[in-house]
């Protein structure tokens, strides 16, 4: 039975999630096994690549580290504004 383009893309996502998200602890195939692909499905070569590759190109974030610091946001956001309205004179635009 084959699969729609979709649902093999929404499949190739959940597995590159799983192989980015676990730092490359988890194998391709066995992600690919996690999310529901069949033997032949996880043997073409195609889709592994297509797994493979999706994974190298997501980030994964850490929530604990990358939040902001309130006083830089307080300062970029204040020197955003002074830019848009150095060049925008007009504020009606805003």
């Amino acid at each position: 039975m084959s699969r729609s383009d979709a649902e093999l893309k929404e499949l190739v996502d959940a597995a590159a999630g799983i192989v980015a998200g676990s730092l490359k602890r988890v194998g391709i195939s066995q992600a690919m096994d996690l999310v529901g692909f069949n033997v032949e499905e996880r043997r073409k070569m195609t889709l592994y690549q297509k797994v493979r590759r999706r994974a190298l190109r997501l980030t994964v974030v850490d929530k604990k580290s990358a939040t902001p610091v309130p006083e830089v946001v307080e300062v970029l956001a204040r020197v955003d504004t002074e830019l848009f309205v150095a060049v925008n004179p007009c504020q009606q635009c805003w």
